[in-house]
């Protein structure tokens, strides 16, 4: 993974130097720079006022530790961009804590995306759309066709156009961070996704059962007539998901909780081909489409047995079909809760934005509706001009986050001005751009360095 930039909108021009001490405090940010803007005031078109814009580069493994920092502090509005390649030098101190079994034996443990990064990744594709919808009407078509022509690689073209998995990832990611809005809406489209495969299978089924054939349907591929010289219930795609269900549902179990570990660790390090390949291993949409199919077709042939010595019911096929698909979600839903807590994932960036605003109807936050018309996802900006005419409410509401910024702070700044003195480290000082309106760079030595991150 490449470093990010960071980009601080609207900062004051007063709180630019406080800004840069906190960052160099940090000891994680690199290519600090301050540069004026000038933002448009929708309620004073004529008017132009003229604020800050502070950025820098950060290695993706401190990311969230600054977007924490910059919440608990008050600024709260920023931008994170991709830098794809830079010929400057980036921090790669790692931040050290010791808080736990894994975190004191293995920092690398703290490998992985911002929660930010992770939470929008996540959560864009966690509502019910058009596309979503299509994709598994296509991907229930595609498994029956592999269900009941008995063909593996069409049952893996459905797996790489189902997009079920992503709605129990929404549930998952809600219960991590705590927003429950998310986990009601991922299990409500969870359930809807469940439901619109399992029907294209009744459906398939139902169209199936009017040529009234049952000797076809339970004839093997290539011995009965018409259609079903190439389909029927006694596929070995069809029976691998019937009884005994002890051995199915232990087999599913099995896959199931590598799928869940897999699909975590993919997400939280940014790997984009682990949604495919788990997606591979997890049994989902082939088994809601073969419940669908034994289900009509057992309604419509009561007396139509399958398997090798003909004993199997197609019912109880479709009861342990049915079963895979909810031992597949809780397995996947648990194993990949307990990766990202593996991973030191807990929404904490979530509830500092929350007490750094505490009433969003006074600090100006307006609410804003998702789809469906419902509240959309936790917010994470909120105006910086707002946040400020509130300094009491913000003080007491996030007073030990930001003594905990400030002891780190201090004890971090003693270790910046020797490494400044070191190393020679250069720092863009803006305190001068203020008097004439541009953005004008001079280079400020390591003693002013250490004197800016001592500064109270």
């Amino acid at each position: 993974m490449g470093p990010r930039l960071v980009v601080v909108n609207d900062v004051e021009q007063e709180r630019v130097i406080e800004l840069l001490r906190l960052l160099v405090a940090s000891q994680f940010c690199s290519a600090l720079r301050a540069t004026e803007a000038r933002i448009f005031v929708p309620e004073s078109p004529e008017e132009l006022r003229t604020v800050a814009q502070v950025q820098f580069k950060v290695q993706p493994t401190n990311l969230n530790h600054i977007i924490k920092l910059l919440q608990s502090s008050g600024y709260p509005t920023f931008d994170v961009l991709d830098v794809v390649s830079t010929t400057e030098h980036i921090s790669s101190q790692r931040r050290r804590k010791t808080n736990g079994f894994l975190g004191d034996r293995f920092q690398s443990t703290r490998d992985r995306l911002s929660t930010l990064e992770i939470h929008n990744c996540i959560v864009g594709a966690s509502h019910i759309t058009f596309d979503h919808c299509f994709l598994i009407f296509v991907a229930s078509c595609i498994a029956t066709v592999g269900l009941l022509g008995d063909s593996p690689v069409n049952i893996l073209a459905s797996f790489f156009v189902s997009p079920l998995m992503t709605m129990i990832m929404a549930t998952t990611w809600g219960l991590v961070i705590s927003d429950y809005t998310l986990v009601r809406r991922g299990l409500r489209n969870m359930f809807f996704g469940a439901a619109l495969a399992f029907s294209m299978g009744l459906l398939i089924g139902t169209v199936l059962s009017l040529l009234k054939d049952p000797d076809g349907l339970a004839s093997k591929i290539h011995d009965g007539n018409g259609i079903f010289n190439v389909f029927s219930v006694n596929s070995n795609e069809v029976l691998a998901r019937g009884p005994p269900c002890s051995a199915t549902w232990g087999t599913t179990t099995a896959i199931a909780t590598f799928s869940g570990i897999t699909i975590a660790l993919g997400y939280s390090n940014g790997i984009t081909n682990a949604l495919s390949g788990v997606t591979l291993a997890a049994s989902l949409l082939p088994p809601l489409v073969n419940c669908g199919l034994m289900t009509a077709f057992g309604f419509f042939f009561p007396d139509l047995r399958a398997g090798p010595d003909g004993d199997v019911r197609l019912h109880d096929i479709a009861v342990v079909s049915g079963g895979m698909y909810v031992t597949t979600v809780i397995c996947v839903t648990f194993w990949s809760y307990l990766t990202f807590k593996a991973k030191h994932i807990g929404g904490l960036s979530f509830r500092i934005g929350a007490l750094a605003t505490p009433a969003e109807d006074e600090l100006g936050a307006e609410p804003s509706e998702g789809t469906n018309g419902e509240p959309s996802d936790r917010r994470l900006v909120v105006s910086c001009d707002a946040a400020r005419a509130q300094p009491a409410a913000r003080s007491s509401a996030a007073g030990p986050l930001l003594a905990g910024a400030a002891t780190a702070g201090v004890v971090a700044a003693a270790t910046t001005q020797t490494a400044a003195k070191e190393l020679g480290t250069e720092l863009t000082d803006t305190s001068s751009w203020t008097g004439d309106h541009h953005s004008r760079h001079s280079t400020a030595t390591a003693s002013s360095l250490g004197t800016i991150a001592a500064s109270p």
